[in-house]
């Protein structure tokens, strides 16, 4: 996927979400919410990590489901591709060389640009403090179930289109 390509969708996704509350006091029950698909398709997904090889499949994984993902092989490249375009979540390997992933975490959460970003470490060995781990909104040690990865990205995705329609 190049930088800045726009391709239009017009698909109606069907993604089971969670609600936080399903109580009366609630305008709609929890279960299963339909939401339009982004109708413009950007890069959804931006992975942050130094192994050519797992970025790479990460970025073909995510590809297979029709979901725009781009890669970039450090924390430097990261801050510049943000810069031109907004990825909705962010994978960020925590060994990175240079600046590692949590100092790239506590600046791309300066970022107003990225208010809304969802970012996900994904630590090899590495033992966050508590601090570290309040700048994620996840972590995934390696390896993990690609499934899973699969589902939380349409999560994520289903969620910023609600969103947009809001």
């Amino acid at each position: 996927t190049s930088i800045g390509a726009l391709t239009p969708v017009s698909s109606v996704s069907t993604i089971a979400m969670s609600r936080a509350c399903a109580c009366s006091m609630c305008e709609q029950p929890a279960g299963p919410v339909q939401v339009p698909a982004i109708s413009i398709r950007r890069v959804q997904v931006l992975i942050v990590d130094d192994s050519a090889d797992a970025a790479a499949s990460l970025t073909m994984l995510l590809e297979l489901e029709d979901i725009a993902a781009q890669s970039v092989g450090d924390a430097e490249a990261a801050l510049q591709y943000v810069e031109g375009t907004t990825p909705l979540l962010l994978l960020i390997d925590i060994g990175l060389p240079g600046m590692n992933g949590f100092e790239l975490a506590q600046r791309l959460r300066q970022m107003p640009q990225l208010n809304g970003a969802t970012l996900i470490a994904l630590p090899g060995r590495e033992q966050p403090s508590a601090q570290e781990q309040a700048l994620f909104d996840q972590f995934w040690t390696k390896p993990f179930d690609p499934r899973r990865l699969i589902e939380e990205v349409k999560i994520v995705i289903s969620r910023a289109a609600a969103r947009q329609l809001a």
